[in-house]
């Protein structure tokens, strides 16, 4: 490259131009890196099934739990099918038995504050709490578990969003009946009496 040639590409394009472009990448970045965070918050729970009189344990478990500062709200279900007895498993050290409280019946609500200005992180699939219940319903009654606006609304904060997007995937509780094996035997024992019964009249030793 000649010496001209050479001068008028330093004329188009000065030294200084580097470190201004070096600032407007990183002004972008700055502006950009939070959006790249911003992600909803869901709670996915079980789907379980018990004995009538017998308990269930449903768990919650995370995706997209970063920098979660602070949660409130509503977990509602069938009282006749199902009645809150305890909360357990507990992911981050805010949550406890007293998070819970059931006012309304039917109805469960939470509410807790993170320690930390930054909150707390899980990674995804971390069972963040569970839920225990006694099975009240007959055989073949059901219900879900799954967070509502009701007694107290839903509400959700990370260090960097005061209200958090929030979705669910409802737990559920159906009731069976007791186990096949048993039935299946029930019944074998009745069709062998009859058996017994029929052989019996055949031979004369029963009239």
């Amino acid at each position: 490259m000649g010496f001209a040639k050479a001068c008028a590409v330093k004329k188009r394009f000065p030294a200084h131009s580097g470190a201004w472009l070096a600032l407007t990448v990183c002004a972008l970045l700055l502006l950009v890196a939070p959006l790249g965070r911003a992600q909803t918050l869901t709670l996915k729970g079980e789907v379980v099934s018990g004995l009538p009189d017998g308990d269930v344990t449903i768990r919650f478990r995370t995706e997209g739990f970063w920098e979660i500062t602070q949660g409130m709200g509503t977990i509602q279900w069938d009282s006749h099918v199902a009645d809150y007895v305890s909360a357990g498993d507990f992911g981050i050290p805010e949550l406890n038995e007293g998070t819970f409280s059931r006012i309304p019946e039917g109805m469960l609500t939470f509410d807790w504050s993170s320690n930390s200005s930054l909150g707390n992180t899980l990674s995804d699939g971390t069972v963040l709490f569970s839920l225990t219940f006694g099975v009240r319903g007959a055989p073949g009654d059901a219900t879900s578990v799954d967070f509502t606006n009701g007694w107290t609304p839903l509400h959700f904060e990370s260090a960097e969003n005061i209200n958090l997007p929030f979705s669910s995937v409802p737990g559920g509780i159906t009731v069976v009946p007791e186990p096949a094996a048993v039935a299946w035997l029930t019944a074998a024992l009745l069709l062998g009496l009859c058996g017994w019964r029929r052989l019996f009249r055949r031979t004369g030793c029963l009239e």
